[in-house]
């Protein structure tokens, strides 16, 4: 008589999620499939969408995976006799990881993604203020908040900071910039432009950040000015499809923000930016939108001006 089978029904999701954190680390989120993650995980790539829709939902479950790690471990950390035994619980709870380098791997592409997927960025977002909120709760239960004048939420901020060190704050961990840029624009830290004056929108001129080419132009609402400051990648406001749109977003030629100004009005916007993919901007195919020449008869403005 056959032993019955081990069910390992329950483990599948998990197991698909370990291997495509491997498949993530090793190919890039983009050039990954859920075929890649089949071989990975040598599981069919049936059984595989059987779990999960497609990558976007892969990565969803990751977020809820690492945020249901995230309470587990904080409610360990509450179990300590003070604050500084919580955070020790806290910041050391994966050291004892088996494959850093994979995992790294994989967060710095995750991050890199979210940079440019809307979907990916608000998940990161969504587990970032997930620990951020966990500390912040944990530092204000303790009878050590009483101690100063900060706020447990600034003292919250200032740890994170501490434990990544400021030069990683912008340059190794790319989400804390998104996280900043996104609390700087709803504390009003960002130059306010002037939606006013024409019904919620302003004209966007993008620029080449190299040649200083004028590239395009576009009309923004404050929905689109912050995400634009958000994601770090230019967002217009359709007036024919009454949507917000990243420039891009379908054929790969993103404008990246690398610097932006307003007029002495605040009423129009200049940003300098990065044009990724094949450097096309135009609908036409052609670098910069503005390429029909107009026939100015200067010689009969002249004469006319006499």
């Amino acid at each position: 008589m056959s032993q019955p089978q081990t069910d390992t029904v329950l483990d599948r999701p998990t197991q698909i999620l370990d291997a495509a954190v491997a498949c993530f680390a090793k190919r890039g989120f983009h050039q990954a499939s859920m075929h890649d993650i089949s071989a990975e995980a040598g599981i069919s790539v049936g059984l595989i969408y059987r779990y999960f829709q497609n990558k976007e939902a892969v990565i969803s479950a990751m977020a809820d995976r690492h945020k249901q790690e995230i309470q587990e471990i904080l409610e360990r950390a509450r179990q300590a006799p003070g604050l500084l035994e919580s955070l020790e619980v806290l910041f050391t709870a994966h050291c004892g990881e088996t494959e850093p380098q994979v995992v790294s791997a994989f967060v710095v592409d995750l991050f890199a993604e979210a940079s440019r997927n809307t979907h990916v960025a608000e998940l990161v977002r969504d587990v970032c203020e997930t620990s951020m909120n966990g500390v912040t709760d944990l530092i204000a239960q303790s009878p050590e908040a009483k101690a100063t004048n900060l706020t447990p939420r600034e003292m919250a901020e200032l740890i994170f900071a501490v434990n990544d060190g400021m030069k990683a704050l912008f340059r190794e961990r790319p989400w804390l910039m998104f996280v900043f840029r996104c609390e700087q624009h709803k504390a009003g830290a960002v130059m306010k432009i002037d939606f006013d004056k024409m019904q919620g929108l302003v004209p966007a001129i993008v620029q080449d950040s190299a040649s200083g080419d004028v590239l395009m132009l576009g009309f923004m609402n404050a929905d689109a000015w912050a995400k634009t400051l958000s994601f770090g990648y230019v967002t217009f406001y359709s007036r024919t499809r009454n949507q917000l749109w990243t420039k891009g977003e379908t054929s790969g030629n993103r404008l990246k923000v690398i610097s932006a100004t307003t007029d002495c009005d605040r009423d129009s916007i200049l940003i300098k930016a990065e044009v990724e993919g094949e450097g096309v901007v135009c609908h036409e195919g052609t670098r910069s939108c503005f390429t029909k020449t107009i026939e100015i008869p200067i010689a009969d403005l002249q004469e006319s001006a006499r």
